[in-house]
């Protein structure tokens, strides 16, 4: 399960890179797929307050998006040995998020969380393919 967890957020890491025409577009967007890829691994801590925000049923709905979208409690999920044991809520964790403790932890499949990336991957990677190419111009001499 890590392996392909691991491809699928390769490939929509690597697809989101392809609209660039420029080293310099691909540096920005590769840049901007890193913040966002650390954003949602550190979900758990930073969504608390968004979490709590909300009542029933939107409380569970966005725990549920905060987990679903997380690579780093995916990969717990593929990790476990036991049924209910997940590394992340160890006591330290444990208490820096609202997830298990004040709002029941989603069980979102791991699978679901790679087939997530490798779909958003794979619309990229059409979109890229789909799209009208440009026609280079040749300079001719005056």
């Amino acid at each position: 399960g890590v392996y392909l967890l691991w491809v699928a957020l390769a490939l929509a890491e690597s697809a989101a890179v392809l609209p660039a025409r420029r080293a310099e577009s691909r540096r920005l967007i590769a840049t901007c797929v890193i913040v966002v890829m650390t954003a949602l691994a550190a979900g758990p801590v930073w969504s608390n307050g968004i979490i709590l925000a909300g009542a029933e049923p939107w409380r569970r709905w966005t725990a549920g998006v905060v987990a679903g979208v997380n690579p780093v409690l995916a990969m717990s999920r593929c990790l476990s040995q036991r049924p209910g044991f997940v590394w992340t809520e160890r006591p330290m964790l444990y208490e820096a998020t609202v997830l298990g403790r004040d709002v029941p932890s989603p069980d979102v499949g791991w699978y679901c969380t790679a087939g997530g990336y490798a779909g958003a991957g794979a619309l990229l990677v059409v979109a890229e393919a789909l799209r009208p190419r440009r026609r280079r111009t040749v300079p001719t001499e005056a």
